[in-house]
């Protein structure tokens, strides 16, 4: 007799021991076996075969087999989270999002000047040969765009294997034999989805080539590729930069004395209304300014001069490097270009940057500091002052930001500026004290919300219960004393407080808050409250808010609840 194939072998073998073992499975909830067996479509024959009798088979050994398949089958249900326990973790998740979101604000509008100032330092890094975002103020769309062929897209396609030779050859920096497989694949397979954008990709490789011929060539491309690029399909478009590669191919050739290249590029910034910035210049420079940095800075400082005097718009990138140069020196004619900079760059980006340096240098010019933030009309600009001053540890920047929130005419704006720069790294227990008297002693309400924020960020045992006297405070605002509810957390009040605190709340907004506390609290009285309101509420988006917290809690009473609630419903439907 012919031995079956082991896949056949193996079948008969599941089935024959599924018939006669018996497996004891953990206890776990499983759907009830029809009283009537459902008679499979397939032949009996095929569900219990027979065994040749030449083969030594040993049953007990398969259904222990089986035993242990099944074991681990639901050894391993038994690992996999709970539904209700994971949307419990999504829940608080939402709300610690919900909860830090001042947090994470404050926290990105204190660094981003210190990330604006590092940037100009991180764009003097290499991108191994060019790919990548090349460095630029990013508003101006003639600036040249360098980066690389999308990878291939079009499996199947008559010239995928084509292109993805092309593709790495020019991300190898092979450029002359790129340029030649781009160009073949043009001519031997046009009704390709890769054909409409192997011309422009032909002219990049060219232009990485450099030499005079490819790049008249490589402009000559490029100018019947723009006659009909707006109707390729977007997906042959993606990282292509037409415009910016033909006018810095003409922008080469015209330095090289090619007076059509000349004429072109004068055409094309006519056009645009703006001269084009060549980003891959400037990252040159950049590198060039750091490395003279680097290695002479005795002379560096005129350069760093002369570049802070370039005001166009190319050159903002440049300016902040110089700016970060200038702060890593720290010296006293650092700290006078850094001043003049904060006060007149035309790039507010630019003035940031120095305006972070500018508390960490020796003798800080707190003086012009205090004259940006109650002169200057920019909000941003005072925002990073106030931040920078906040740094400081000489007693004139707190005086000086005190005095400006303690103005009466002083724009609630601003005030929210100056307040959003406490923080613990930098504030006092003296801070923390004058910024609750100033909670007492303001009139706006948007500004006494910025304050519950500021006091929380702060921290520390004082504040907390300066916030759980806010939040049990009726004659206070719903909104602020939601707002110092969630700042307080989940786990500073007692459930009896929260339910106390729900029972005396009269405004959506801070039961919604106090809810989604209990939501995440873990006692038993937490969910006795939330039955209690999902119960006996009288707004209904409250009970459904209580009811959605309930879910979380995988309490058989929630069950019931909803069953009540249901069946409560479909007998008013019965009424007469």
């Amino acid at each position: 007799m012919k031995r079956p194939t082991p896949m056949l072998a193996l079948i008969a073998s599941v089935f024959a021991a599924t018939a006669g073992a018996q497996v004891t499975a953990p206890a776990r909830p499983r759907p009830a076996t029809p009283a009537t067996p459902v008679t499979p479509a397939i032949p009996p024959s095929i569900w219990t075969p027979a065994i040749p009798g030449n083969w030594d088979i040993d049953m007990g050994d398969v259904q222990a087999a089986v035993a242990d398949a099944q074991s681990a089958m639901y050894a391993a249900r038994a690992q996999m989270p709970d539904p209700a326990e994971m949307q419990a973790q999504i829940r608080a998740a939402q709300a610690d999002m919900a909860a830090n979101r001042f947090d994470i604000q404050a926290q990105l509008e204190g660094t981003r000047a210190a990330l604006e100032g590092a940037r100009g330092a991180l764009a003097s890094v290499g991108t191994g040969f060019g790919f990548g975002a090349g460095v630029g103020s990013g508003s101006y769309a003639a600036g040249f765009r360098n980066a690389g062929p999308p990878a291939p897209w079009a499996q199947g396609d008559p010239a995928d294997s084509l292109y993805r030779v092309a593709w790495n050859a020019i991300n190898q920096g092979d450029y002359r034999r790129a340029a030649n497989l781009f160009a073949s694949l043009s001519q031997r397979y046009p009704q390709s989805a890769y054909a409409g954008s192997a011309p422009y990709w032909q002219a990049f490789a060219l232009y990485r080539v450099g030499g005079t011929e490819d790049l008249q060539a490589a402009a000559k491309d490029l100018a019947a590729l723009m006659a009909h690029q707006s109707t390729l399909p977007r997906r042959q478009t993606e990282n292509m930069d037409v415009q910016g590669l033909y006018a810095r191919i003409n922008g080469v050739l015209a330095s090289r004395g090619d007076r059509d290249a000349a004429a072109r590029l004068n055409q094309e910034a006519q056009q645009a209304g703006h001269p084009t910035c060549d980003n891959e210049d400037l990252s040159v420079r950049v590198e060039a300014l750091n490395a003279l940095a680097r290695t002479e800075p005795a002379s560096a400082v005129p350069l760093l001069k002369r570049v802070l005097q370039s005001t166009g718009n190319c050159t903002s990138d440049l300016r902040r490097n110089a700016v970060f140069i200038l702060g890593q020196r720290g010296d006293t004619s650092a700290a006078m270009l850094l001043a003049n900079v904060a006060k007149s760059d035309p790039d507010i980006r630019v003035r940031e940057a120095a305006i972070q340096w500018l508390p960490r240098l020796p003798n800080a010019p707190i003086g012009t500091l205090e004259a940006l933030l109650t002169t200057d009309t920019s909000l941003n600009i005072r925002g990073a002052t106030a931040r920078a001053l906040m740094s400081s540890d000489d007693p004139r920047a707190r005086t000086a930001l005190r005095a400006l929130l303690d103005k009466s005419d002083t724009d609630d704006n601003l005030r929210i500026a100056v307040l959003n720069s406490y923080t613990s790294e930098h504030s006092s227990p003296e801070d923390a004290a004058y910024l609750r008297s100033l909670y007492s002693r303001s009139g706006s309400e948007r500004v006494k919300s910025a304050v519950v924020y500021a006091i929380s960020r702060i921290g520390g045992t004082e504040n907390q219960q300066w916030l759980l006297a806010l939040a049990k405070n009726p004659n206070e605002s719903s909104a602020n004393r939601a707002t110092a509810l969630e700042r307080l957390g989940r786990t500073t009040m007692s459930v009896s407080d929260l339910a106390s605190l729900y029972d005396a709340a009269d405004s959506r907004t801070m039961r919604y808050q106090i809810i989604n506390i209990l939501a995440d609290r873990r006692e038993p009285a937490a969910t006795d409250k939330l039955l209690d309101i999902a119960k006996s509420g009288t707004d209904p988006q409250v009970r459904t808010r209580a009811i959605d917290a309930l879910t979380s809690k995988n309490d058989p009473r929630t069950t019931k609840l909803l069953l009540d609630i249901i069946d409560h419903a479909s007998g008013d439907e019965r009424k007469p």
